[in-house]
Parts: C-alpha cells; structure tokens; sequence
C-alpha cells in the first residue's frame, strides 16, 4: 500500500469520528483527489426494492442538482448499470463494458454524460442483501483528460468498502454524540430511516433482530408502523423493544431484544421503587416513604436503568408500564 492510500485511509476513519454529518462525504470527495484523479463524482445510497431517492442519501460533488433528475430520464441506455447490478463490489470502467466509438452513440452519453462534462466514468455498487440497500459511487472526468486506468480501478474496488463503513461510522457517532443522554448500547442496535419508516442506512444485527420478530420482512420499509404518540418513548412490538426519535428531517431508531418478564431481573427492593416511579414520586418522596436516603433511592433507580439499559427515569415507566 503506497503512503498516499494509506494517508487517504486513517484521515477517513479520522474524518468519520470527528466531521459533522453535512460535511463529510464532501472532505471524503475531497481527499480521494490525492489518490485517484477525477473531475466530479456521484455518491449514492438506494434501495433495490424502491425507486424513491432519499436526498439525505445523494451527495453530489462539483455537479448541480438537476443531474440526478437528468439521469433518470437516461438510465435505461446507460452501459454501465446492467454490468454494476450483475457484479456487485466490482468496479467497472465505462471502456469495460463498451468501446468509446459505441458509448458516445448512446441516448445515456448525449442526453446526459455530454450535458454535465462526463466523458469518462468509473463506477461501484455494493449492494447490502439484509437491507435491500445499494451503495454506488461514480467517478467522472472531462474530455481533456485520460480515461480512467486498470490500476485505478482496481485502487477504487479496494476503496470503496472503506468509504461505506466509514459513512456508517460517521452517521451513527455523530446521532449518538447528539443525544443528550446515550441509551445503553449494550443490547441496542441502530437504524436511521425517514419519515415514512424507509431505511435509509442500519446496523446488520438491526435487521438480523428485526427478521427474526418479522421472518418475512426484507427492507427497506420498516416492519411496523411508526405511530407520532411513540415518539421519544420506548415500546414493544413483536419481542422488541423500540425507541425512536427525530434528528433533523431524519428518524433514529434503536431496537433490543425484549426480556420476557423485566421484573424478573429487579430486587424486590427496586420493584418497590419502580412502583412508585411509576406514579412520579420524587426521590425525596420515595426516601421518606421507603425510609431511605434520597441517595440511596438514586442509586437504585441507576441500577433499574442499568439492568433495563435505558438511561432516563422515563424509559424505565415505559418498560416497566406493562408489568406493575
């Protein structure tokens, strides 16, 4: 691994852990440039199963807006898409796939490559089978540059994993740094959808945990329906426990295995205490009612919190709200 890719590689996972979400995919396009030369770039994440786009999911780089919506008005004469769907993880140059006397005969090249300077592209998907989830970047040059080489190619397959898992990374640190209390992350696993419930990207033990409540469930639409009055609220659905809440124009959601009986891994002490959280004592209140310190009574409303792996005297009425 030559000093430059591997330069390009601990600034990614640096840049995952500490750029803001609205600017990272732009420093990512950025210092890609130090390792493979390009022009402009398209970065987006689809679903397999769905045609509509999430605009949290298209991220163009030195091309305007209209070029997605230009696309699809193209996409059907467009040589490389059949090759990218077949051979998912494979990169493809556009000359891999048609000669150049060919490609620029097509309605994709003159309706579309031609109107926004592409001349030569060097595209990847990969494709996540428990989501129904596609991630395709495309790197584009002008006409007075060369195409793109083997070598590159080869360089951008060996990429482009690392640029989604660091996507990934980058969203969930950054929802999870936005919480003014973190949930446990023990048992918990994430998902961000929009808010229709369409996944927009998740963790896979997400969707192993929801195929296992949903055995005919495939992505992306969420299996359930999100109700407004459960928002910022923990509830149980099919053996899982959910807990969702808005970030922006965007849905996080954290789901868990349910135990089967809560109360069954509370002290009697701490069933006591939950009971009367459950009516909105105050510590002090509880103190004086169970003859305790009020910090005593802190201590072990932690110890529920910690156990149920929720962090918020709240959560802990909602899980417990079924069974006292």
């Amino acid at each position: 691994m030559n000093t430059n890719v591997s330069n390009f590689l601990l600034q990614l996972y640096l840049d995952s852990r500490e750029l803001p979400l609205e600017k990272f995919k732009q420093s990512v396009m950025v210092q890609l440039q130090k390792v493979i030369q390009f022009d402009s770039a398209l970065w987006f994440t689809g679903s397999t199963v769905t045609e509509h786009a999430h605009p949290q999911n298209v991220h163009l780089y030195n091309q305007p807006d209209q070029m997605i919506m230009n696309y699809k008005a193209h996409q059907t004469d467009d040589p490389l898409l059949q090759a990218l769907i077949t051979q998912p993880g494979t990169s493809f140059n556009i000359l891999d796939v048609i000669s150049y006397e060919d490609w620029i005969k097509t309605d994709n090249y003159i309706g579309h490559c031609s109107k926004f300077s592409i001349e030569w592209v060097l595209s990847t998907l990969l494709l996540e089978e428990h989501t129904s989830l596609f991630h395709a970047i495309s790197f584009y040059r002008e006409k007075t540059n060369q195409p793109f080489t083997q070598q590159e190619r080869q360089l951008k397959e060996l990429l482009v994993p690392h640029l989604i898992e660091a996507m990934k990374a980058n969203l969930f640190i950054h929802i999870e740094q936005a919480r003014e209390k973190k949930v446990s992350s023990d048992t918990w696993v994430s998902a961000v959808c929009d808010h229709r419930g369409s996944l927009i990207q998740a963790d896979k033990q997400f969707a192993t945990l929801l195929s296992n409540s949903f055995p005919h469930w495939q992505g992306p639409e969420l299996p359930f329906k999100l109700e407004e009055s459960n928002l910022d609220k923990i509830v149980s659905n099919e053996g899982l426990l959910i807990s969702t809440e808005y970030k922006g124009d965007m849905l996080f959601i954290r789901v868990q295995q349910a135990i089967a009986n809560f109360l069954e891994i509370l002290t009697p002490q701490e069933i006591n205490i939950a009971r009367l959280l459950q009516q909105g004592l105050t510590n002090k209140e509880m103190a004086k009612q169970l003859g305790l310190s009020p910090a005593t009574i802190k201590n072990h409303i932690s110890n529920i919190a910690q156990k149920l792996n929720v962090s918020r005297r709240s959560q802990i009425n909602h899980c417990l709200a079924s069974y006292l």
